[in-house]
């Protein structure tokens, strides 16, 4: 694994999917581990999509992973599809069957949206007053996850923060529902604001389809994507991507 310093963050090039996988899965737990040794605790957001099953993975079967204090860890999820909560289309009920379920967590450490398949907004709603009460938040603050965990389409999307959507330039809620105008579909997704309190923000970025995209996202002073709003106030974010996403970039270790 290479890592560069870039515009956007620390960014990690790993040589295939999976090192990939189990980079991100070293610094989950990392990141976990040093949290819960401070607080007690770890608050996580979890990303949707396909590309965390690599991470999953190294996660239950490596040393690492299960010398981790899973059962301290707080599980929210960063985005999710307005389908029913048992759909195999629901983000969280992926997570729960690949990860969550094989592991030692209290059924009260997992927080999923209710009721998105019928009432988008109204979930949204409910998501949010489930995060402020979680945190003890205050009208008008905003919570400090200790890692929100994201991927990024070919489109530059994040969470469900598409382009062209409304949900861009949505500065004072927390949770927002926001409908995808080319996937003719509404979805619930954390904003700009809370993603960019955490303390720790983990892209995970695989394949040759986001590297056009990719390079212009990390390497470009033009903000043209949703991905490049992801600027933490007192954060550290941090890239990890495989070389084939990493195609397209000057400052890639090949490409130099």
């Amino acid at each position: 694994m290479d890592t560069l310093n870039g515009k956007r963050g620390t960014v990690h090039v790993c040589k295939d999917a999976a090192e990939l996988g189990l980079q991100c899965a070293r610094s989950f737990v990392d990141s976990v581990t040093e949290t819960v040794g401070k607080t007690g605790q770890c608050t996580v957001a979890l990303s949707g999509g396909h590309t965390p099953h690599l991470m999953y993975e190294h996660l239950l079967s490596s040393d690492f992973g299960k010398r981790a204090p899973w059962d301290k860890v707080h599980f929210f999820i960063g985005d999710e599809r307005c389908v029913a909560v048992d759909s195999p289309e629901n983000n969280f009920n992926n997570a729960r069957d690949q990860f969550l379920n094989r592991l030692n967590i209290p059924a009260s450490h997992l927080h999923p949206t209710y009721n998105q398949d019928k009432d988008p907004a109204a979930s949204a709603l409910s998501y949010e007053k489930t995060v402020k009460q979680f945190f003890g938040l205050k009208d008008g603050e905003f919570p400090r996850f200790d890692l929100i965990h994201l991927g990024m389409g070919p489109d530059g999307h994040c969470a469900s923060l598409f382009p062209e959507s409304k949900a861009l330039t949505e500065g004072k809620r927390i949770v927002t529902e926001n409908f995808v105008e080319k996937l003719s579909s509404w979805r619930i997704t954390l904003t700009f604001p809370t993603i960019n309190h955490a303390s720790n923000v983990m892209f995970m970025v695989q394949g040759e389809d986001k590297s056009e995209v990719l390079a212009e996202v990390l390497e470009s002073d033009v903000v043209s994507y949703p991905a490049q709003h992801i600027v933490l106030e007192q954060g550290k974010l941090q890239w990890f991507i495989d070389r084939a996403a990493a195609r397209d970039m000057c400052s890639a270790p090949s490409n130099r």
